[in-house]
């Protein structure tokens, strides 16, 4: 059959904008969930979450991205992908108590295009890529996420655009409480505007293979009868 070569895209992200919400107050189960917060579409924060002891509030913020991967079409496999992004800066990067604050692709976001203040809870809750430890965030260079066996089975191969989220992992991406340890902040971002830092969704993918299939069914029959009757009769008389 005819067998088509391997593909790749490299798309930037359709939407790319960030909310967040200051102040939130304890219980965290409830916090996390706020539904609206404040859109930011300048400086793009990719993550930032903490604890303030100042006012034992909390500080959340996620990036949301759309990608436009219906180059690729129907009938393929994506056999990887990753996202890049450049670390625009980071504070306080490992502050005490903080040490395991990870950065990981969620999915499938279900945010609005354009983005709007009141998708801050629309972040998906599937883990699409592996953790990057905040400690491990390389500033003015390209840090990179793989995506998983959820998060290439997510890629909308033929319409749509697919969504997803970037935000903490050890604490909003698994429900734990953060504390109150310190009012140090840990996050990376990138200005929007300047498009040759944005975020890149590399996607390799195996293109569909075509098989030719051909039957063959051949019938013979053969009857063959025969029948011989022999019948003979004497008869003698003396006298």
């Amino acid at each position: 059959g005819d067998v088509f070569t391997d593909g790749q895209i490299t798309p930037v992200p359709a939407y790319d904008d960030s909310i967040n919400k200051d102040g939130l107050t304890a219980p965290w189960s409830t916090a996390r969930e706020t539904t609206t917060g404040t859109l930011r579409t300048g400086n793009v924060f990719y993550e930032a979450l903490f604890g303030n002891s100042g006012n034992s509030t909390y500080f959340i913020e996620r990036t949301f991205l759309s990608f436009d991967c219906t180059a690729i079409g129907a009938g393929q496999t994506v056999t990887s992908a990753t996202l890049v992004a450049k670390g625009r800066y980071k504070d306080n990067g490992g502050a005490a108590g903080y040490t395991n604050w990870g950065l990981s692709l969620y999915g499938a976001s279900t945010h609005s295009e354009p983005i709007v203040a009141g998708d801050m809870d629309l972040r998906g809750a599937t883990a699409w890529s592996d953790s990057v430890l905040m400690t491990s965030i390389a500033v003015d260079t390209n840090n990179t996420w793989t995506l998983n066996t959820a998060g290439k089975a997510g890629i909308q191969m033929v319409s749509g655009n697919t969504k997803m989220s970037l935000h903490e992992t050890s604490y909003d991406g698994a429900n734990v409480d953060p504390g109150f340890p310190n009012s140090s902040s840990m996050h990376t971002g990138h200005d929007s505007v300047e498009s040759a830092n944005d975020p890149v969704l590399t996607v390799n993918y195996s293109a569909a293979t075509t098989t030719s299939t051909s039957s063959s069914t051949s019938t013979s029959t053969s009857t063959s009868t025969s029948t011989s009757t022999s019948t003979s009769t004497s008869t003698s008389t003396s006298t």
